[in-house]
């Protein structure tokens, strides 16, 4: 069985999970974000162990 779920999150520019329960054993999700962007993989809806972080920073380059 396949379950598709599409949620939409705006948050603040600062380091704050917000945990949604994930009960199906697999997910798959897309980020578009203007700033650094952190998914944190927990067995329990707080930060704790163990907790797999999946991070993209944004990098801007000047060019000289």
């Amino acid at each position: 069985m396949n379950i598709h779920l599409s949620t939409e999150f705006k948050t603040e520019d600062k380091l704050e999970y917000q945990f949604i329960p994930v009960t199906s054993g697999e997910m798959t999700f897309k980020v578009r974000a203007p700033n650094d962007v952190y998914v944190a993989l927990t067995t329990a809806p707080t930060e704790g162990d163990p907790m797999y972080e999946v991070s993209y920073k944004i990098i801007l380059f000047e060019d000289t």
